[in-house]
């Protein structure tokens, strides 16, 4: 089926989607540590060291503090859709898509980015994402 949608999304960013999504459905829980669970915040910045994608911080729907992928096209890519079970979406970033209202870029108060803990949850869980694109390579194949 041929989605109305992909005549906005060139088919280099549909492939770059669909590698993320695959390394993501097919990761191992991270180990963050006693009572750390795996954040939009961690993931997104994980999946951006390997898959070079820039990252986005702000709110979905003025509400909620989130972070997603900016394609260099402009489309968004939400590893870790809020509320939701399932994902990575691919949203149309363009002007008349939706998602110019669901995603707002703002600086999000109250999160440290920098301190130490946080970049070591997102090295242990891009480590677990680089173990799962080994694993691939090597056994079934992988789309990457």
């Amino acid at each position: 089926m041929t989605l109305y949608v992909r005549e906005y999304i060139c088919p280099k960013e549909v492939n770059l989607f669909r590698k993320i999504r695959f390394v993501i459905e097919k990761m191992d829980e991270p180990d963050l540590g006693k009572g750390n669970i795996l954040s939009c915040h961690i993931l997104t910045r994980a999946v951006s060291e390997i898959f070079l994608v820039e990252v986005e911080d702000g709110f979905f729907l003025e509400t909620y503090q989130h972070s997603w992928l900016r394609t260099k096209k402009g489309n968004i890519i939400d590893v870790y859709p809020v509320a939701c079970l399932g994902g990575p979406i691919l949203y149309d970033g363009g002007v008349a898509s939706p998602a110019r209202r669901i995603y707002k870029k703002a600086p999000i108060l109250g999160q440290d980015f920098s301190c130490f803990s946080f970049k070591e949850k997102v090295r242990i869980t891009t480590e677990v994402l680089w173990n799962t694109i080994e694993r691939y390579r090597k056994g079934i194949g992988m789309p990457i």
